[in-house]
């Protein structure tokens, strides 16, 4: 099985060469963990260390905002997409004037915010860049519409083949609900994906800590361990040597 490295310092040893490729991994966590700069850090690294274009939608947050946030980490986006090697896209859902329902207005087009929305887009930059890496950043911002479980669970299914026929190992960050059990918002995500990746924001002796813990990879071994890591000026660095034990499961 091919692995795809992520390219970011110590991840790579606990997933023992990288994501498999072709599959679509869920990367979730609390507020503050740092799950939108180890998406785009995988993409940044797939475009300059290994020549894999990427494809970078965002459902809750401003492109623009992201990249200037990015540029304190040295990694100039724009650049990027001036060369076609990364194609960043606007989703966030607005409400149309008059109307009861959101849509997405892209400076490729407007229309109802919905998995198929997204589905029909990735498809289109997709085949446009030849990419190979895929991020959708903040899923929670897409299945809060939803009510119905089985309408998550399959827009979930749909979105992920799209992306796995065409070829591309990609990211999902969602937000996980501090205070409550589970790892997602609604309990789908995480058996939707083939891997599952928790970034944790602990309190121990009054300080926080962050920790990375592989939880699923499909079809491959990987470290089952929990370890700290730093967001730092070059972005974040996982310590696969130093393990963090709980008293009690986290």
């Amino acid at each position: 099985m091919r692995k795809v490295p992520t390219g970011i310092k110590g991840l790579d040893k606990l997933l023992e060469g990288g994501v498999p490729e072709s599959w679509g991994v869920l990367l979730t966590g609390s507020t503050g963990t740092g799950k939108t700069t180890l998406a785009v850090q995988y993409l940044y690294n797939g475009c300059v260390q290994y020549d894999e274009p990427g494809v970078f939608v965002s459902l809750e947050e401003d492109n623009q905002k992201i990249a200037r946030v990015m540029r304190l980490f040295g990694w100039d986006l724009e650049v990027l997409q001036n060369d076609k090697k990364l194609v960043m896209i606007n989703a966030v859902p607005k409400r149309t004037p008059g109307k009861s329902g959101y849509v997405i207005e892209t400076p490729f087009f407007s229309r109802t915010f919905s998995f198929d929305s997204i589905c029909d887009l990735l498809e289109d930059k997709i085949k446009e860049t030849n990419a190979k890496r895929v991020v959708i950043d903040g899923l929670s911002g897409l299945t809060l519409q939803y009510q119905n479980e089985f309408e998550i669970r399959q827009g979930l299914l749909d979105i992920t083949n799209v992306i796995s026929e065409a070829g591309c190992t990609s990211l999902y960050t969602s937000e996980m609900p501090e205070g409550k059990p589970g790892i997602s918002r609604f309990g789908v995500e995480e058996f939707i994906a083939s891997g599952v990746i928790v970034l944790y924001y602990l309190r121990e002796r009054g300080k926080r800590i962050r920790a990375i813990e592989i939880r699923k990879m499909r079809g491959t071994n990987h470290d089952e361990s929990l370890h700290p890591y730093k967001i730092t000026e070059k972005g974040i660095v996982v310590f696969p040597e130093e393990i963090i034990f709980m008293e009690k499961d986290v």
